[in-house]
């Protein structure tokens, strides 16, 4: 979406009310120059202004389109450069034409009139104008994309809350714990020391999903929200044995890349909650992550019954509605989500593609 699109009535409401002082202006100086008729007057104003004031609609509309990079700071002012100077040109071309034409139906034409000096004063007055019409625009192009940008921040962050107080309803729901304690407590006597590990992961679970959230910050790297989704993984473990079989799949130096977090736990779980827990005999979940053509890829999938043509237009469930919404306001409408059917065309997969970006 265009970051002036909300602005351009009113950015070209003013465009038209600011050459009124200029029209003013020129008038003026027709007058004082000894011209009588105000007519006559008003008729040199409005040929000085008009082409300026015409041209200098497609000066915003280039301009919008240009963007200041620091890479290549020369290559910008060059554009701008030939760009005021082929605007000069038109302008005075046309001001000279419209003059002509005027002093011809009169009967007045005279090449006198059109001398070095005025052409040269007309050929400076557009480059100021083209100037100070691509500064205006840029100025409002920047505040307007500002602005997107503090809405953007300001809806990941707070999809980022409601992220992170899911995560912690999902690890605190009486259910969970009652199924996690209860297991830790049988465990206890059969096998004290994989009680005392189980309780460790949920430790670090709670501390990862508390950490994250009192920091506060969008994003992790793939190997800290992996580790939170490895005890979540083995916390679900406890509760649901060898029904639930995990292939773990991420590459190495995939890890150390950003990743909004709190983005895999919500896929991994609505793959357990829908996809394996209600089924006797459990399911397979597989979870992969790759770098592939500059960006992180992570794939979540599970070999359930799947997700009716509805529930996959609808972006299936609240979680992963969620992860769609604050992968679009992190990477700024450069990262993608899919969801499907798994690869052998039973189950259910989501697919995430980012921008590779290491930490700050």
């Amino acid at each position: 979406m265009d970051s002036m699109s909300r602005l351009s009535s009113r950015f070209w409401t003013w465009y038209a009310i600011a050459w009124v002082p200029y029209l003013a202006t020129v008038l003026l100086a027709y007058l004082a120059s000894g011209e009588r008729r105000a007519g006559l007057a008003l008729q040199g104003a409005v040929i000085s202004a008009l082409p300026l004031a015409l041209l200098g609609v497609a000066v915003v509309r280039i301009n919008r389109r240009l963007r200041w990079t620091p890479a290549s700071p020369a290559r910008f002012l060059a554009v701008q450069a030939g760009l005021a100077l082929l605007y000069a040109v038109l302008v005075v071309t046309a001001q000279d034409a419209l003059f002509v034409l005027s002093w011809a139906r009169r009967g007045t034409l005279s090449l006198a009139s059109i001398a070095p000096a005025i052409v040269l004063w007309q050929f400076l007055m557009a480059l100021i104008l083209y100037c100070a019409i691509a500064g205006v625009t840029h100025t409002v192009e920047i505040q307007a994309r500002l602005r997107a940008e503090e809405e953007r921040s300001a809806r990941a962050r707070a999809l980022q809350i409601e992220a992170e107080l899911g995560a912690l309803r999902a690890q605190l729901n009486p259910h969970f714990l009652f199924n996690t304690l209860h297991t830790v407590l049988a465990l206890v006597r059969e096998d004290p020391e994989r009680a005392e590990r189980a309780l460790e992961q949920l430790g670090d679970l709670l501390r990862y999903a508390l950490r994250v959230q009192q920091e506060p910050r969008d994003e992790a790297t793939l190997g800290e929200e992996w580790k939170f989704v490895a005890d979540y993984l083995a916390l679900e473990q406890l509760r649901l044995g060898g029904r639930l079989r995990i292939e773990a799949d991420l590459s190495p130096e995939a890890l150390d890349y950003v990743v909004p977090a709190f983005c895999l736990q919500p896929l991994v779980e609505n793959a357990i909650r829908h996809g394996i827990a209600p089924r006797a005999g459990g399911g397979n979940l597989a979870i992969r992550a790759r770098l592939e053509d500059g960006c992180v890829v992570l794939g979540v999938s599970d070999d359930g019954p799947g997700a009716s043509e509805d529930a996959l237009r609808a972006g299936a469930g609240s979680g992963l509605r969620l992860v769609r919404q604050r992968l679009d306001a992190l990477s700024a409408g450069r990262g993608e989500m899919i969801v499907g059917p798994g690869s052998a065309g039973g189950g259910f997969a989501v697919r995430l593609r980012l921008p590779a970006r290491r930490p700050a």
